[in-house]
């Protein structure tokens, strides 16, 4: 399956607690997106992530990985009257 076949979901990707396996040469956006995690407590939104101009592709190398864990949430838009 390509990464272009996964569909992007709006959540909150945070760091994983114990990383399964390392990813083969750490590269500086691979780097830099996981120091954005570490430091976020509570992780931060995919819209984040994508605002500091990290790809959806490295987002999934991160959590296939066993570096990050994508999180799905529900979001509601507009006034709830």
């Amino acid at each position: 399956m390509a990464y272009t076949d996964v569909p992007s979901a709006v959540g909150t990707l945070r760091p994983a607690a114990a990383p399964r396996l390392a990813l083969a040469a750490p590269q500086p956006d691979r780097r830099r997106a996981f120091e954005l995690l570490a430091t976020s407590r509570d992780g931060c939104a995919e819209a984040i992530m994508l605002a500091h101009e990290f790809t959806v592709e490295l987002l999934v190398d991160l959590c296939v990985g066993g570096l990050a864990i994508a999180t799905p949430e529900r979001m509601v838009a507009g006034d709830p009257r």
